[in-house]
């Protein structure tokens, strides 16, 4: 009789004790790739929403919407804002640059802060309209960097 409850014991154990490694490892490994699918929509939300509020402030530039120090401060953010995405992408992939994002942070700005009529509203801070000269090269640079957005979603993807 006794033996048969050691051979119960030893035959549950043998079929229990695997099955909890299993169910262990299974969710060990959910739960990594729930975290690894939570940190890429983390990451995509932002870059999509860096892109959003670089349309909403190339819409501002055209209609004259903002003052110079308002597009100086929203400049100076969405750099900060670009390079704390760009390091936290750095972490998780190493073969994606920090300055993959970079014309938006050079570029983009020096195209508007060097606007002739920028410069002359400046020191009033008066609301103003860009040149069509820099209208035109803002659609150029438009045309030329907006896929880095996609790019660096599907990047992040890979």
């Amino acid at each position: 009789m006794e033996n048969d409850w050691v051979d119960i014991i030893l035959k549950l154990g043998a079929i229990g004790i695997p099955s909890f490694v299993a169910w262990w490892i299974g969710n060990k490994i959910q739960k990594k790739l729930d975290t690894e699918k939570s940190l890429r929509n983390h990451m995509v939300n932002e870059i999509l929403e860096v892109r959003n509020t670089y349309r909403r402030l190339v819409d501002s530039v055209r209609t004259g919407a903002l003052t110079p120090r308002e597009i100086k401060s929203e400049l100076s953010v969405m750099s900060t804002h670009i390079t704390d995405l760009m390091n936290l992408i750095k972490k998780r992939d190493e073969t994606v640059s920090k300055d993959f994002l970079l014309p938006y942070q050079l570029e983009f700005s020096q195209l508007i802060t060097d606007d002739s009529n920028y410069i002359k509203h400046f020191e009033k801070n008066e609301v103003f309209q860009i040149t069509e000269n820099t209208n035109s090269s803002l659609s150029s640079f438009e045309k030329n960097y907006h896929h880095l957005f996609n790019d660096l979603i599907l990047l992040i993807f890979k």
